[in-house]
């Protein structure tokens, strides 16, 4: 399913894991919403924007353009090791710049 969202920031890392396996990715913050326009607060008092962690694929480092930005998200449902369902970002695909 794919969603427009704002990617805040980025950080590729790469490291040794336990046996030995070089392990890449890069840590995307970003938020699902298309437009920065003021919000109302919700029916708990909650105001503003919520933002999403998530690690997405060291492949898919050379998309990303323009940070922050607007990205179309190719997001999956799957179940994490605790059995636990979590969003993934699979693709995504830079839509334009954010303007002030």
């Amino acid at each position: 399913m794919k969603i427009p969202g704002i990617v805040l920031s980025t950080s590729p890392y790469s490291f040794r894991n336990e046996q030995g396996e070089v392990t890449q990715g890069v840590t995307a913050i970003y938020m699902a919403t298309q437009s920065l326009s003021p919000t109302e607060a919700n029916d708990r008092g909650a105001k503003g924007y919520n933002v999403a962690k998530v690690n997405l694929s060291y492949d898919l480092l050379d998309k990303i353009d323009q940070v922050p930005g607007l990205y179309d998200l190719d997001i999956e449902m799957r179940m994490n090791r605790q059995m636990k369902g979590e969003i993934v970002v699979v693709d995504l695909d830079f839509s334009s710049a954010l303007t002030a």
